[in-house]
């Protein structure tokens, strides 16, 4: 009885281990959270799984050279996550006409790179700009938020595209507010 109850047990798990799907034979998916948010850098896993997949949500990882402004030439490396509204509305002029509402919430993170990312500061900030279109047309719209705790009053520049189907990241880069005070004034 003893050898029997064995038996059944043995053949229980060798059964339970055969209907176990073959992970080995399983293709490959591009879709695993290891290269979900890569860009052409690095893969930014500190990013909220929330954020992955989201139409509403551009994530972004780029390494930046200093403002001209600064006084050392460490390279530094800003990554984060940006949520938009991108609410339109038709207007009935003569011809086609849109009012679009953007909102713009950041939440990112400067690293200076010399220091292996031990000095770090935080990018927060909220906008919200009206913008109107005509037809089938796009605006580039350019923000500037604070990087926190610097005392050289870094800021991050991002350039977007808004257009009447959405918003889009085009560039980003740092900058003091010395520095686009003129170039402002000089286009």
């Amino acid at each position: 009885m003893k050898n029997l109850f064995l038996i059944f047990v043995a053949v229980s798990v060798l059964f339970v281990m055969g209907c176990q799907e073959n992970t080995i034979t399983d293709p490959l998916s591009a879709e695993t959270i290891e290269t979900q948010g890569a860009t052409n850098e690095t893969v930014d896993k500190d990013i909220p799984r929330d954020y992955q997949d989201h139409p509403n949500i551009i994530k972004f990882q780029k390494k930046l050279e200093p403002p001209s402004t600064t006084l050392n030439n460490h390279t530094f490396i800003v990554g984060g996550a940006i949520t938009f509204e991108h609410n339109l509305e038709y207007l009935n002029p003569p011809g086609p006409l849109y009012r679009v509402t953007v909102n713009l919430l950041i939440n990112a993170e400067l690293k200076e790179e010399w220091l292996g990312g031990s000095a770090r500061w935080a990018i927060t900030g909220e906008t919200k700009d009206l913008i109107y279109l005509t037809g089938n047309h796009s605006v580039i719209l350019v923000k500037y938020f604070k990087v926190d705790g610097r005392s050289d009053g870094m800021e991050l520049a991002i350039r977007f595209g808004i257009d009447k189907d959405g918003v889009v990241l085009i560039d980003l880069w740092l900058t003091s507010p010395d520095e686009y005070s003129v170039n402002n004034v000089a286009q």
